[in-house]
């Protein structure tokens, strides 16, 4: 290298201590110009979002009567409720109402099948019937055995059972 030039390239050397504080300053002077334009700009998308644009009617005013609503949230309860019970079990073939309607005396509220009843009215009309049938024939039995009585002709202990077997059959019917 040539000598004469020695001289203009030397560059002078600083101290460690200077030289971290210069680097520090650079540091912080970058910091600071970054946090100013991040500030400026959340500032510009704040003032872009705060006002935005609202399409408005017009109309010309005028004098007119204006209903009134209220709306709200509540709940409501009957003033006279009621429980319906079946009197006996079975199938429900019918309703005759509709939840929450007035309904009259007499009015029609559900029906049960009718056949198991039906049934059971038959066969208890059966046995009646059946009853009536023992009854006459006791009767006519007891109708003999008194006949035969004053003329020892049957014990008094059969003509006894007779009587209590007709007032038996009397009280089953």
């Amino acid at each position: 290298m040539n000598t004469s030039l020695q001289p203009l390239l030397r560059i002078p050397r600083m101290s460690s201590t200077r030289a971290v504080m210069l680097g520090a300053a650079v540091v912080i002077v970058l910091l600071i110009a970054w946090r100013s334009h991040a500030a400026a700009k959340s500032a510009a998308d704040a003032q872009a979002k705060t006002h935005p644009v609202v399409r408005v009617d017009t109309a010309a005013a005028k004098r007119v009567d204006v209903p009134i609503y209220l709306a709200g949230l509540g709940t409501v309860q009957a003033y006279y409720t009621v429980k319906i019970t079946a009197r006996v079990d079975g199938e429900l073939q019918r309703i005759g109402f509709v939840e929450g309607e007035t309904l009259k005396k007499g009015a029609l509220i559900a029906q049960i099948d009718p056949r198991p009843y039906q049934a059971a009215l038959d066969q208890a009309l059966a046995l009646k019937a059946k009853d009536r049938a023992q009854l006459q024939s006791a009767v006519q039995d007891l109708q003999r055995y008194m006949v035969l009585a004053p003329q020892d002709l049957t014990s008094k202990q059969t003509l006894d059972a007779q009587r209590a077997l007709v007032a038996e059959l009397r009280a089953q019917i």
